[in-house]
């Protein structure tokens, strides 16, 4: 059965939600530099949508596309984006990271903005230092025939695909 606002979840969508929950909850956990990454990810998508939305703002991500000036989203839509905004991005800090992946993967509206958002480009030369050191460590694993998790173009929805697949080879 369909939503009865345009920006809820459909059964399939809450499905695989959960499913994604199950499969990246203990990789996450067993593995501190995918945190690590999904952390860098979760606060670069943060920051974007604080720059594009303003401050406070950021549930605007969740409204029904289309949604503007001559198109106003209902009062219970609202109300749904601003629950999935806090359940992607405010949740218990136990469940954070988790529920981030899932909605970055499973939510439309949110993968629509990821994927016409880059991920931005570390600036500070410690962090470039890491690049760099990461980059040698991933050409030394294909080498070695060993699997490397990389995005497939800049975008941050690209990132979080390419972290899912980590998440889950992980679980093998």
């Amino acid at each position: 059965r369909a939503p009865r606002i345009r920006n809820g979840q459909s059964p399939q969508e809450v499905y695989t939600h959960e499913l994604l929950h199950a499969m990246t909850s203990i990789a996450i956990d067993k593995s501190p530099l995918v945190r690590q990454r999904i952390e860098r990810l979760f606060e670069n998508v943060q920051t974007t949508l604080e720059l594009t939305y303003g401050k406070g703002q950021g549930y605007k991500v969740f409204l029904p596309p289309g949604t503007g000036p001559t198109k106003l989203a209902t009062a219970a839509e609202i109300t749904m984006a601003q629950k999935q905004y806090e359940q992607a991005f405010e949740a218990k800090e136990e469940h954070r990271l988790h529920e981030f992946m899932a909605y970055a993967n499973t939510n439309a509206t949110l993968s629509n903005f990821m994927k016409n958002n880059p991920l931005s480009k570390r600036t500070g030369m410690y962090e470039r230092m890491l690049d760099m050191i990461k980059t040698i460590v991933d050409t030394v694993k294909d080498l070695f025939g060993m699997s490397v998790y990389r995005p497939e173009n800049e975008a941050q929805l690209s990132e979080a695909i390419a972290i899912t697949e980590q998440l889950i080879a992980i679980q093998n």
